[in-house]
């Protein structure tokens, strides 16, 4: 897949010149510091392409129900549309089985993010983007998101980080910085 982003406009104090290519199977690192415009760069690549995304927002969308009534919601909406086997899987190793009675207020950050990447990565898409998907887990679920990542193999796989630390997986890295107040590939 190829992707490319060219907007004078991209934020309200810089531009945005980036392109790049991603294939099935593939995991893509864009990494660059924190404010430069990395998770404006993952909505931008959303809304123009065919993608699943894993933002870092909150889950508010669904009010305050209960996981249970979340997961219901969702598996009636997408049932065509995911890897429902993939799903169940992470579901439980998640640990979000053991927790489907308690209200999303009361999720602690890791437990919201887990809840967050179960609800975007299986659905079929061609590519899976994941921004800082690591943010607020554990080691133990920062190994249990590797193996997720693995399990999404036939996928192209892009993932927007600051501290890629805890992957395990060969990624091709895109450094960004911010040149002349535009993001742009770091050459």
């Amino acid at each position: 897949m190829n992707f490319k982003v060219e907007n004078s406009n991209f934020l309200p104090h810089i531009g945005c010149s980036i392109a790049f290519d991603v294939s099935p199977g593939e995991v893509m690192l864009l990494k660059g510091e924190n404010g430069i415009g990395k998770s404006s760069l993952a909505k931008e690549l959303y809304k123009t392409n065919f993608i699943s995304l894993v933002a870092q927002e909150s889950s508010d969308i669904f009010y305050d129900r209960n996981i249970n009534r979340v997961k219901k919601l969702f598996l009636e909406s997408s049932v065509k549309v995911l890897n429902k086997d993939l799903f169940d899987k992470y579901w439980d190793r998640f640990n979000l089985s053991k927790k489907e009675d308690r209200f999303l207020s009361s999720l602690s950050g890791g437990e919201a993010q887990m809840l967050k990447i179960c609800l975007g990565a299986f659905l079929e898409r061609e590519t899976i983007l994941l921004d800082e998907p690591s943010q607020n887990l554990d080691e133990n679920m920062k190994n249990v998101l590797n193996d997720l990542i693995s399990d999404l193999k036939h996928k192209a796989v892009i993932i927007i980080e600051h501290d890629s630390n805890w992957l395990k997986h060969p990624a091709k890295v895109i450094q960004l910085t911010v040149e002349n107040n535009i993001l742009v590939r770091e050459s």
